[in-house]
């Protein structure tokens, strides 16, 4: 008896482990620029693909680059994929300059690092732009911003601002984001609405 148990148990075990893994799977991909990103597939439902995402990552921070149709948010499909990644990745990939415009009053501009994320977001000026109006309630520029602007008015924010800025990144974190840009102090706000908004809120 103590021995039918024994092969009972490793039988049953493994095919019970298996029932319950995730059903996820990643795979590394080239990005268009050559970078490293990850093709993250998942059969139930887009909290898998990413968690899966955020487990290529380490538990840290991705920016989604594409998106399969059947996972948008307001999708019930169960099985579909994203193309996504790693902060990393994605800011080391950047072709940003080595430093910001100088500020106002002279004195140099952030570091380099701290350009990075919004050299990315600028790219998106028009998006991004839309995205601001709908936390602010305005209505956005119809051209986009100069650069050394946006550029400014974005490396003064925090990072976990600069980051949600990045449409990319706020598709990835949408819930994290949705408390982290309505909460910017009123005078970074303001700064944004002067460079993305028709008229201040």
């Amino acid at each position: 008896m103590v021995a039918y148990s024994t092969i009972r148990f490793f039988v049953i075990g493994p095919l019970f482990a298996a029932s319950m893994g995730a059903c996820a799977t990643s795979r590394p991909i080239a990005a268009s620029n050559g970078s490293t990103a990850y093709e993250v597939s998942c059969s139930n439902g887009r909290w898998e693909c990413t968690a899966e995402a955020e487990r290529v990552c380490n538990g840290g921070h991705y920016v989604v680059l594409d998106e399969d149709s059947a996972l948008g948010m307001a999708s019930h499909d169960r099985h579909g994929s994203l193309t996504i990644q790693c902060i990393e990745d994605y800011v080391a990939s950047s072709n940003a300059p080595l430093s910001t415009p100088p500020n106002p009053d002279g004195s140099a501009g952030r570091r380099p690092s701290d350009a990075i994320i919004c050299e990315r977001t600028y790219a998106d000026a028009p998006r991004v732009a839309a995205d601001w109006a709908l936390v602010r309630g305005g209505a956005a520029r119809a051209l986009p911003p100069m650069r050394e602007e946006f550029m400014r008015a974005c490396t003064a924010l925090p990072e976990a601002a600069q980051l949600c800025l990045n449409p990319k990144y706020h598709l990835a974190h949408a819930d994290r984001c949705a408390k982290t840009l309505p909460a910017l102090d009123d005078a970074k706000a303001r700064g944004l609405d002067a460079v993305l908004l028709a008229a201040a809120p």
